[in-house]
């Protein structure tokens, strides 16, 4: 996620600092993070997403990309959401690791994304400050891939419904990345978990 600052002097960032190559540990903590003790509620259809979307991400970084069942995503809901778990969906996991499995399900069944994401070094939770549009833009990048010719590619994980700022988002997250990496050429794939799967012949 990225936020606007007012005009400042830009301090450059590499991808070492903060950045977490793939098979965090499990304890690791996350810059996606919301802020603590004001866990997003349940009342709207975005409170759910943001925790689908938290967990979906936390469990990519601990684990890979790779299916999980809703059995196991409730025994690890405590820790994947930590204080962002509501006392409701603690006492009743069931319905949001159901929707957290699928969208891990849906993404892994996507080719494209499971074949970039073994084609080089894997880096999660990258910390970026940039200059951009004019404005200072901090952020975090949720994925990174660097494969052995240098190139670089920003992968965005989405697991609510595609919407049209999220084209703008990803390209804000590429010159991020192109900042970081000056040297490489830098793209960026966007992947949305509710994406309709063709089945594989």
């Amino acid at each position: 996620h990225a936020a606007a600052e007012g005009p400042a002097d830009f301090a450059q960032l590499t991808a070492a600092p903060g950045a977490r190559p793939g098979g965090a540990a499990a304890g690791a903590p996350s810059g996606r993070a919301t802020k603590q003790g004001a866990g997003p509620g349940l009342e709207t259809g975005a409170g759910i997403e943001r925790l689908v979307g938290t967990a979906v991400h936390r469990l990519i970084e601990r684990r890979g990309l790779r299916e999980v069942t809703a059995e196991e995503v409730a025994a690890q809901l405590p820790s994947l959401l930590r204080d962002d778990l509501p006392p409701e969906v603690a006492a009743e996991p069931g319905p949001l690791a159901a929707r957290v499995a699928e969208a891990c399900r849906n993404l892994t069944r996507q080719g494209e994304l499971t074949a970039l994401l073994a084609s080089g070094e894997v880096y999660h939770e990258v910390p970026f400050s940039a200059r951009i549009d004019g404005e200072i833009r901090r952020g975090v990048l949720d994925c990174l891939v660097r494969t052995a010719d240098g190139h670089v590619t920003v992968v965005e994980f989405k697991t609510g419904r595609p919407r049209p700022e999220h084209a703008a988002q990803i390209e804000v997250y590429r010159q991020a990345a192109a900042v970081l990496f000056p040297d490489a050429e830098v793209s960026a794939r966007l992947f949305h978990a509710g994406a309709e799967i063709s089945p594989e012949k």
